[in-house]
């Protein structure tokens, strides 16, 4: 068999199984079971049943929807014995880098985040990790306050996830995060969110594992049809 025989073969199986999985690629956070010789629609099964019936929180995640998860949250102990600032900053450079442009930070910003981050969090963690935990709100407004004009520019790219109608990560978390089971529902992410939504949930799920093993407790972490990425979505 010739080379060329071989690499059109290889291809044409890659282009099915392509078009396989391409009517499900939008269904993130959810199951599919298909039968065999079944139709190319398949029969989705929500997991809301399973985790409510068990007792669990369901935490749908969406620019319309009223849940909100902090983006700054910080459980005592974030860090695993290294300093959380530097952790929680490298997260900040992060979603600085999401929301502008992956490479447009330059080096000044750099350092205008990493002290905006330890400005912020300061009293939260003087007063043992007790009171109200800072948010991305108020990184914001710690960025105005700054002298240079890069914190401005940095200010003002954020500012659509901060102020604008993309701030569902940058307000208090309003839902139940010590539930003994949580799922988060992120299919309705748009594009604009789902790069931020994804590390934000990952940030989330961390400090669950954090808490948890304060409490010596196990933690099992599932996802559902990873091997859809976001820049495929």
């Amino acid at each position: 068999m010739s080379t060329n025989t071989v690499t059109n073969s290889t291809l044409s199986a890659a282009r099915k199984r392509d078009e396989m999985l391409e009517p499900y690629e939008w269904k993130r956070s959810r199951t599919v079971l298909r039968r065999e010789g079944a139709s190319n629609r398949p029969d989705l099964v929500d997991y809301r049943p399973l985790i409510e019936g068990l007792g669990g929180e369901v935490i749908e995640v969406s620019a319309t929807s009223p849940n909100h998860i902090n983006a700054m949250d910080m459980e005592q102990g974030y860090g695993d014995g290294e300093n959380p600032v530097v952790l929680k900053s490298e997260f900040l450079l992060s979603l600085c880098e999401q929301l502008m442009g992956s490479g447009k930070l330059s080096a000044k910003e750099k350092s205008i985040i990493d002290r905006c981050a330890a400005q912020c969090y300061r009293d939260y963690i003087r007063s043992d990790y007790k009171g109200t935990v800072p948010t991305l709100q108020d990184f914001h407004a710690e960025l105005l306050r700054q002298p240079e004009p890069e914190a401005r520019d940095v200010a003002l790219a954020i500012e659509l996830f901060t102020e604008g109608s993309l701030n569902t990560f940058a307000k208090p978390t309003n839902v139940d995060t010590n539930s003994r089971i949580l799922c988060y529902d992120i299919r309705d992410l748009g594009k604009q969110l789902l790069p931020v939504g994804m590390l934000v949930v990952l940030d989330s799920v961390f400090n669950r594992i954090i808490r948890n093993r304060r409490l010596g407790r196990s933690t099992w972490v599932y996802i559902d049809e990873i091997y859809v990425r976001p820049e495929a979505a």
